[in-house]
Parts: C-alpha cells; structure tokens; sequence
C-alpha cells in the first residue's frame, strides 16, 4: 500500500512538473489564488478563489478543439466567486513553472454572462468570447525563435494585460491560455485554457466590439496556427487565432 502511494505521489509530481497552471491571479493589484488541480482539497473551499475547478493540468490537444474541454479546461466546473475590476485595469496571470521547450502563444478572451444567470449554471460552451488580448511570435532571434512563453518565463512566469477601456460593465467569464507548439508538427498542439470570474465597472455605452467566437467552434487542427512546425526552420512571422483584439 505504501508501495503504491510512492508511486501515484511521484506520477502526479511528474505530472505537475511537466505541465503548468494558474498559481494566482492579480486583478487591479489584488491577488486571488489560482486551482491547483492536483492539491487534496483543490475543490471549490476557497471563497477568493475565482479561477474555475478542472480535472488537470494537462493539455488540451488538436483532436480535441471540437471538445467542450477547449473552453476552460478539462471538465472545469464555475466557482461562485467574482474579482472586481474596472476596465483599464491590468491583469497579471501568474503560471507554475513552464518548460522551455514548450514554446508558443498566449490569447485572453472576455465573454459577458447574461443578466440574471447564476455563474455556477453557466455552460461556457453557450458564451461568446472577445478577444482582448493576444502574444505570439516576438522575434525570429535563434533557433527556435522567442515567443510569448519565452517573455513569461522571463517574467517570473506571468503574462500581463490591461482590460479594455471600452469594455461596458458587467459579470464576465475570464478565459486566458497558452497554446505549446513544440509538438504541433505531429498534429499535437497543446492548448492550456484556464477560467476565472470577473465583475468589471466598465464604461457607459461601452461595447466589446467585434462578433466573438464559441469554444469549441474558434479553432480547428487545420488552422495555420495549430498545424505548424517550429522546429523545421526560424519563423519570421506567426498569425494568431482570429478574430483580432480589440483595436484601442
């Protein structure tokens, strides 16, 4: 028996280190901590949490973009809690440790629960997202080029943006990822969705702007984006997913 929970200890250790999640998340200077999916009590026990419960930290691969797990991550359940925001503000998403090779982009999308319905209802799969922010290829310096995962490795592991100052007040769905693509040459890309709840006092008469996406349904495996090959040649350019972030 000790044998065993050796064993699944080291497994799930291994699991953890070859993948990443949210540790936290600071919204307007205020941090609330992230899901470890794999902590004994990672449930919803935590009333600052905002970030939604998911089965694990592994990837969210091409053969399954038409899955509903695209939209917040594998079997990810909504918590109750909100972050307080005001459009303009910046968000800081803080990441476990993420390998180097793991190379790739990073998009963050906003979508407004309706009026009325309870967060803890909400399909994620009904929800239109809005882009609002998006990091792809930086440079084609090296081998591999430097790429969005690159800058947030350098960063302590975070990625940073500032909320749309257009964006109208409102109950929000949060979804930020990182898509790995060290492997998409054998029709493996990595997705790595993650969502939070947000509250933002945003602007009167503001608008998101553009038409949206539904997840699954915004990417496929065919899309230049996700079948493409990094290790074949240095990149000089790559086209993250439509539609584009809002122009300011």
């Amino acid at each position: 028996m000790k044998i065993s929970i050796l064993f699944a200890t080291l497994a799930t250790a291994a699991l953890v280190s070859a993948h990443g999640h949210i540790t936290q998340i600071t919204i307007g200077g205020k941090t609330f901590p992230g899901n470890n999916p794999y902590a004994m009590f990672s449930g919803n026990k935590n009333p600052r949490r905002i970030v939604w419960d998911y089965k694990d930290n592994g990837p969210i691969g091409s053969k399954e973009l038409q899955s509903a797990n695209i939209a917040c991550s594998r079997n990810a359940k909504p918590v109750e809690s909100f972050g307080k925001a005001k459009a303009g503000d910046e968000v800081v998403f803080t990441w476990s440790k993420w390998s180097e090779s793991h190379r790739g982009p990073t998009m963050t999308y906003l979508a407004r629960i309706p009026d009325g319905a309870s967060v803890t209802g909400i399909d994620p799969t009904t929800l239109t997202f809005h882009k609002i922010h998006e990091l792809g290829l930086i440079s084609s310096e090296g081998p591999k080029g430097r790429w969005a995962s690159d800058l947030m490795r350098e960063s302590d592991n975070t990625v940073r943006l500032k909320i749309p100052a257009s964006v109208p007040s409102g109950k929000y769905v949060l979804r930020h990822e990182l898509l790995a693509l060290h492997q998409a040459q054998k029709g493996n890309a990595q997705f790595y969705p993650v969502c939070a709840n947000l509250e933002i006092i945003g602007a009167s008469g503001g608008e998101l702007g553009g038409e949206g996406v539904k997840f699954p349904g915004a990417y496929k495996a065919s899309d230049p984006g996700v079948d493409i090959n990094i290790h074949a040649k240095a990149l000089t350019s790559y086209v993250c997913f439509e539609p584009p972030r809002k122009k300011k």
